[in-house]
């Protein structure tokens, strides 16, 4: 006759996620709980082994992950998903991981010989020790990045933007090009420099700052030739 005992492998979570269409990931604690609860109040007190081998064979057979096959199904009639019409969306697969999100704002500075000012990131932390261009949390604040680098603003425009994947967060740049007069007076600052375009020195550079110096320099290529 075998022991009374519940069964919840792959297949009977499947079965059982469908036929009472079970809300919730099945591999979150809480859900785990409500899906051993229903697997108790179905397994009979009788004929235990045949009940659940019938479940296993049942949800390797006809209710598969993909593709089920209801019309085949014993349980066609009283199952809560099919019902529905939304057998495919049990079980509730595992939540995506939610990507935070974070912003920045990157002016080009371009001097009058199509150079643009870099600076060097700390040792510690993102891109660390790397050339970079400088962040802004918002355009008004490229005023104060001009006049402490004794520059006086031209025209500018927004390039396209950039999104960049780290392991823990998704950062979206907003590329400025703006076109600056340098002061004559003025001493370059330590960790800044003017990165040429045309004969580019050999930095060490963030990915994405790569990508926007070469859109920058293709931008002002072709107004040199327009």
């Amino acid at each position: 006759m075998g022991i009374r005992a519940p069964i919840l492998d792959g297949n009977v979570k499947r079965v059982l996620a469908r036929f009472t269409a079970q809300e919730g990931y099945p591999g979150e604690p809480k859900v785990a709980k409500q899906l051993w609860a229903t697997a108790e109040r179905f397994t009979p007190h009788s004929r235990v082994n045949n009940y659940t081998q019938a479940m296993m064979d049942l949800g390797a057979t006809l209710c598969t992950r993909s593709k089920p096959s209801c019309l085949l199904c014993p349980l066609e009639r009283s199952c809560e998903a099919h019902m529905l019409g939304l057998e495919t969306r049990y079980p509730i697969p595992k939540p995506r991981k939610t990507v935070p999100q974070k912003r920045t704002l990157m002016p080009m500075l371009a001097n009058e010989d199509g150079a643009i000012l870099l600076y060097r990131r700390p040792s510690s932390g993102l891109w660390g020790g790397l050339w970079s261009l400088p962040e802004l949390d918002d355009f008004d604040d490229l005023q104060h990045l001009a006049t402490q680098h004794a520059l006086q603003l031209g025209e500018h425009h927004e390039l396209p933007g950039l999104i960049h994947t780290f392991s823990h967060f998704q950062l979206s740049i907003e590329p400025w090009l703006v076109k600056v007069r340098e002061s004559a007076d003025h001493v370059a600052e330590a960790d800044w420099l003017w990165y040429n375009l045309a004969t580019p020195p050999r930095l060490g550079l963030a990915a994405p700052v790569k990508k926007l110096l070469k859109r920058a320099a293709d931008v002002l290529n072709a107004g040199e030739s327009s």
